[in-house]
């Protein structure tokens, strides 16, 4: 359950974060006190999602395998389910054949003549 909240939460941080940038430009000025003068802070918004971006990216990557291995364990169990139904069904196909001797029918081997001599 920490797995979901985390990311989602990291989800909502980074889009928040991008809405925000995009609000401001990027660019965050500041007026420093004393007549210092002004100083950009928007390198700290753009690494900040970067941040938060990359850590949602990276928290994926766990899912994404769970859900790969998931899907080959149900294709390796669908491939032993196929097959024990077809030995079954093969089965019940040997037991249903029988073989029964060659019967000659009426007349087997019987010259037959042409009547219209």
């Amino acid at each position: 359950m920490i797995f979901w909240v985390v990311l989602l939460a990291l989800d909502f941080s980074s889009v928040v974060l991008l809405i925000l940038g995009d609000l401001v430009n990027w660019s965050v000025a500041v007026v420093l006190p004393f007549d210092i003068g002004s100083y950009d802070f928007g390198f700290i918004l753009k690494g900040s999602f970067g941040f938060v971006a990359s850590l949602a990216l990276l928290r994926t990557i766990p899912f994404v395998k769970g859900v790969l291995s998931l899907l080959e364990l149900n294709k390796d169990m669908t491939l032993k389910a196929i097959k024990a139904r077809n030995q079954v069904e093969m089965r019940e196909q040997d037991r249903a054949r029988t073989n029964t001797p060659f019967r000659k029918p009426e007349n087997f081997g019987r010259v037959v003549r042409r009547s219209d001599r």
